[in-house]
């Protein structure tokens, strides 16, 4: 993980903030005059309204604070609007061009590095599209933005109170520290903790999800469609407490917030009383205020009290989103060291040491996966030990389509090793999905021993398994990864297995044993030892049928013709049938059919 980057030293936000210092300058700018509008607004209305009702001694006491109420009513908004206008253009056009970096730099790394030596999951990638662009725009817009401003604020006004009254600055002084500095960095400290979890969490989450949907079929052949739907149950239920918890915690610093803002009014108000019954701390304020030091001015005092009270009003929704942005930039300053370690520069560093993720979880195992667990056993279709299948008179066309499986007849005993050649297109996989009984067929039966696949999915995958020309590896434990054939098998069990498909040597040498991470798409094995854990994984099962789909279509033949030898001799006396375009495995297979030739056949045993 790199160092958290200060906007000294990172590569995605400092360019933009040189690009575009002078709209944020404006920016700040105009959020503190629309803040100073508001305060002023309030100040001008609380005069002229308490004045008109206490009956001024002349109506033209009202023409001056009117004006003033037109003056600040109108520019508050056009300000307001003014500043969303100026940060959110620049702020959008670089998070714009940020996205187009991170592309051509996640296409530079596609490129530039082997497969298998990638050490950034799918999971993580959608994290950096989908939440770590918008954390870096949240870190201008939600952090930076209302911060910067919020202490120019804070100054001007404590700037302001300091020519009425050095009192009235303590107070102002005291309390803006507390709402803007205490408030908010005590926040961020108490809710460190349940950010990581969120954090953690969320990239369990996408880590598990990729994983999962890409190995789908592999849950659903293992029947254990349940385990795949709550696998990241935890990690939502991890997310939800901790989001509760700082929900929780918000309101309370909210209700702390308002009894400062409350203390503030008391205090202002005690302040003003003191000042505004002494007359001639009055003739000093309204000089400074006015330069009316008329011999009327006491009888104006209770319309100064009010100014000075409703002109606090506005500092709650000045100050309100602190504690929030101060929570939210642990988060955001994460993502921004996450982008850094994607810069093309470093790229090539990271490609040169080639850290492993393998290292980075065994360092924190929490971030695991924890073992899925055991499916609870459940009445089935009782389906025969040594089951036959059968194919009566079977055809196929898909909608709107010729039709692909024409009138075949297909007699296969239990134990035979069946290869399954032909042309592309000729329809190999979709006959090995009607065998499956992932297709009905447009006419005739399917059967296996004697039962339907098709209509009894949950329970024909208790005897049938599949071995796919790119075996899914989940992003967990090799333990997890065996344990997805059979949750209840034993380390024996899995030792025996791993003996079985000869990884036994390489099992020697992995850190952790059974715990060792098999990384996303098994980039820390070969092809060949991909397919051999898969295997194991049928084995465990103990499934009486093996469909072998193109198996060997990405192996170099000496690695194919290992795994050949490992299928043979572990399946042994089950029943396999494997769809190929390998000519050289042809031999080693009972019997062979072209789909082409069983087609215009019609019948085969």
């Amino acid at each position: 993980m790199p160092n958290k980057p200060t906007l000294r030293n990172d590569e995605w936000v400092q360019p933009y903030l040189r690009k575009y210092g002078k709209a944020l300058a404006l920016a700040i700018f105009l959020s503190v005059a629309t803040s100073v509008f508001a305060c002023a607004l309030m100040f001008t209305s609380g005069y002229m309204i308490s004045l008109a009702a206490a009956v001024p001694l002349t109506v033209l006491a009202l023409h001056v604070p009117s004006l003033f109420v037109r003056i600040f009513g109108i520019g508050k908004p056009l300000l307001r609007y003014g500043e969303k206008l100026v940060s959110h253009d620049w702020v959008l056009r670089m998070t714009s061009e940020m996205r187009r970096k991170l592309f051509v730099v996640l296409e530079q790394r596609a490129n530039n590095l082997d497969g298998r030596s990638k050490n950034t999951t799918l999971g993580s990638v959608l994290a950096l599209l989908n939440d770590d662009i918008g954390n870096v725009q949240n870190l201008i817009m939600r952090s930076m933005l209302p911060l910067l401003s919020t202490w120019v604020f804070a100054l001007v006004i404590t700037g302001m109170c300091g020519v009425l009254s050095w009192h009235l600055a303590a107070i102002m002084l005291a309390v803006l520290l507390l709402l803007s500095v205490v408030v908010p960095l005590y926040s961020a400290a108490a809710n460190s903790a349940r950010t990581a979890a969120i954090k953690a969490a969320q990239k369990n989450i996408y880590d598990n999800l990729t994983d999962d949907v890409l190995g789908i079929s592999d849950w659903i052949l293992s029947g254990r469609q349940n385990d795949y739907l709550h696998r990241i149950d935890a990690s939502l239920e991890k997310r939800a407490r901790a989001k509760h918890a700082i929900a929780k915690f918000e309101r309370n610093i909210a209700l702390a917030s308002q009894i400062i803002y409350c203390i503030c009014i008391v205090a202002v108000l005690l302040w003003a009383y003191a000042v505004f019954c002494n007359p001639q701390e009055l003739q000093g304020i309204l000089g400074a205020i006015a330069a009316s030091g008329s011999e009327n001015a006491p009888a104006y005092a209770p319309n100064w009290i009010a100014a000075f009270i409703l002109c606090l009003f506005p500092l709650m929704e000045a100050f309100a989103p602190l504690p929030s942005a101060a929570m939210e930039y642990t988060e955001q300053i994460d993502a921004l060291s996450r982008l850094n370690s994607f810069n093309p520069e470093s790229a090539s560093k990271d490609d040169a040491a080639k850290p492993t993720r393998k290292a980075a979880r065994t360092a924190a195992p929490a971030a695991t996966p924890a073992a899925t667990p055991a499916r609870e056993d459940t009445a089935y279709c009782q389906i025969s030990s040594t089951p036959d299948i059968r194919l009566s008179n079977v055809s196929f066309a898909y909608p709107n389509c010729e039709e692909i499986i024409h009138n075949v007849n297909l007699s296969i005993p239990f134990g035979e090793k069946l290869a399954i050649t032909g042309r592309s297109g000729a329809g190999k996989t979709t006959l090995a999905k009607l065998i499956l009984g992932a297709l009905q067929p447009t006419c005739g039966e399917v059967t296996i021993g004697g039962i339907n696949p098709a209509t009894h999915q949950d329970d024909i995958w208790h005897t049938i398994g599949i071995l796919h020309q790119h075996p899914k590896l989940f992003n967990m434990t090799l333990r997890e990864n065996l344990a997805i054939g059979n949750p209840n098998a034993s380390n024996a069990q899995m030792l025996q297995v791993l003996e079985n498909v000869g990884l036994r040597a390489r099992f020697d040498k992995l850190p952790h044993g059974l715990d060792s991470i098999v990384q996303e798409s098994a980039f820390n094995f070969s092809g060949g030892e991909a397919h051999r854990i898969a295997l194991a994984r049928i084995l465990l099962a103990n499934q009486s049928i093996v469909v072998l789909d193109e198996p060997f279509a990405s192996l170099d033949a000496q690695t194919e013709q290992q795994v050949l030898d490992t299928v043979m001799r572990t399946l042994a006396g089950k029943t396999l049938i494997a769809i190929t375009h390998s000519e050289t495995s042809l031999a080693a297979f009972d019997q062979t059919i072209n789909l082409s030739e069983l087609n215009n056949l019609g019948e085969i045993s």
